[in-house]
């Protein structure tokens, strides 16, 4: 009966199939299918978003632009690919995944709690130096993952603000540096230019993103998780 009760509180968040709690928790749990976020819902995991589909749609990038993320895939190469393609959009900031050929929805209790115990945070890795001797920001990297924040540095790389990467435009104190989760647009690099920094850095950089004044560091992502 209880089962029967937490399918029916299967609701939708922003267009995709989720639970009941995935809007108002700061935490959201992506699995591939609504049959996974019925299956979770059924062990008492109320914040899963299903994607839905074998690629990643701007909706969920959406969805998870305020929140911390975890993707809970199925253990085949189809969860292999979804992986990767979330970690291109610089989404997650664990995962987890269902024993090898095995899907989220088949598990039972016991499996789905071990797997969310045990995950595991994602690895972003490798700066890019854009020019030689400049320094590193992973460990801010690392930190940000996942959350879509930004944060200003001082020369020492302690944390001076820290806004909602879709936010720049509140920053208000000059700083050594901007630190973002996510693509440098050319609105951070005149942002950095503005406050006087020396460095803007993030996972990637757009065409249009120059500056003669501020050096710009990207990362890219380790091929495996």
């Amino acid at each position: 009966m209880k089962a029967e009760i937490r399918a029916e509180a299967v609701t939708e968040y922003k267009g995709f199939t989720a639970g009941p709690d995935a809007e108002i928790s700061k935490e959201i749990i992506l699995v591939e299918g609504s049959s996974d976020v019925k299956n979770l819902l059924k062990h008492g995991v109320k914040n899963a978003v299903a994607i839905e589909g074998t690629s990643v749609p701007k909706g969920i990038e959406d969805i998870c632009e305020d929140k911390d993320v975890t993707a809970f895939l199925d253990g085949d190469r189809g969860g292999e690919l979804i992986l990767k393609e979330l970690k291109q959009k610089n989404i997650p900031r664990y995962f987890a995944r269902a024993t090898e050929k095995t899907e989220v929805e088949e598990l039972n209790n016991k499996q789905v709690h071990e797997a969310l115990r045990d995950r595991k945070p994602v690895k972003y890795v490798d700066v890019e130096e854009v020019e030689k001797d400049m320094p590193s920001f992973e460990d801010k990297f690392r930190d940000l993952v996942g959350t879509r924040a930004a944060e200003t540095l001082d020369e020492e790389r302690e944390t001076l603000e820290r806004v909602p990467a879709s936010n720049l435009s509140s920053l208000e104190s000059e700083a050594f540096a901007l630190v973002l989760d996510g693509e440098i647009g050319q609105k951070a690099v005149n942002i950095a230019e503005e406050l006087n920094m020396e460095y803007v850095a993030g996972k990637s950089r757009s065409s249009n993103a120059n500056s003669s004044k501020v050096k710009i560091i990207t990362r890219k992502e380790n091929a495996e998780a």
